[in-house]
C-alpha cells in the first residue's frame, strides 16, 4: 500500500529533471474548520489574469515548495499560518506549471479587505 504522508523531518527541494515543467510554484489553501476556503482573485495582468486561486506563486532558488507557499502567503495577504501546513497535492498542469498545494486550518474566517 502506498503512503500519502510526506516526510516532514527535513524539507528538501527535489532535483529538477529535464522533463520537469519550466515553472515551479506552490500555494497554500487556507480552510476553516467548517470547510470554507480563502480564494484571491489574480490581477488583470500577466499570467492567469483574473483567475481565482489561493495565495501562492513561484518557488525561488534554494527554497522548498513549503517555504515558497508560506512566503507567498505572507507577501499576498500579510498572514502566516499558526497551525500545521501539510502538502496535499503536486502536479504539472496543462500550462506547464509544476504546482505544489499545501493546506492549513484556521479557527476563524478571514474578513475580506479590498485593495486597488
Amino acid at each position: 500500500m502506498l503512503s500519502t504522508e510526506m516526510n516532514s523531518a527535513a524539507p528538501m527541494k527535489r532535483p529538477k529533471l529535464s522533463t520537469d515543467a519550466t515553472i515551479e510554484a506552490a500555494g497554500l489553501m487556507i480552510v476553516t474548520k467548517q470547510g470554507r476556503a480563502l480564494f484571491l482573485r489574480r490581477r488583470n495582468k500577466g499570467r492567469f489574469e483574473g483567475e481565482w486561486a489561493w495565495p501562492g506563486g513561484k518557488i525561488e532558488d534554494g527554497e522548498t515548495p513549503k517555504e515558497a507557499a508560506i512566503r507567498e502567503t505572507r507577501e499576498e495577504i500579510e498572514w502566516e499560518p499558526e497551525s500545521e501546513v501539510k502538502e496535499i497535492d503536486n502536479n504539472v498542469g496543462d500550462r506547464g506549471v509544476d504546482f505544489t498545494t499545501f493546506r492549513t486550518e484556521v479557527d476563524d474566517e478571514f474578513i475580506p479587505k479590498l485593495n486597488e
